[in-house]
């Protein structure tokens, strides 16, 4: 995970080592750069938080409209966030 206000830079010293795609699963708009090759957007879609199905999706879609990357949609379900009680 890149932390810092060079992901663009990383990304390009990543596809000048490499050959394979760089995509990005991004956690926030920040983390999005037009020097990847996808984005892989992954929506909660059993939860209850708006932010974590749609949200931050909302805030980013003019820049990934405007920056022509791939998009790899994603929906996922929380089927029991508790803990297992049962015996194995």
């Amino acid at each position: 995970m890149v932390i810092s206000n060079h992901l663009d830079e990383v990304i390009q010293q990543i596809k000048a080592s490499c050959d394979i795609p760089v995509i990005l699963f991004p956690g926030s708009p920040s983390q999005v750069s037009k020097y990847a090759d996808a984005l892989l957007y992954l929506s909660l879609i059993s939860g209850r938080n708006p932010e974590l199905l749609i949200g931050q999706h909302v805030v980013s879609a003019p820049f990934v409209k405007k920056s022509g990357l791939e998009i790899m949609p994603t929906g996922y379900i929380v089927v029991d966030g508790g803990a297992y009680h049962g015996v194995l």
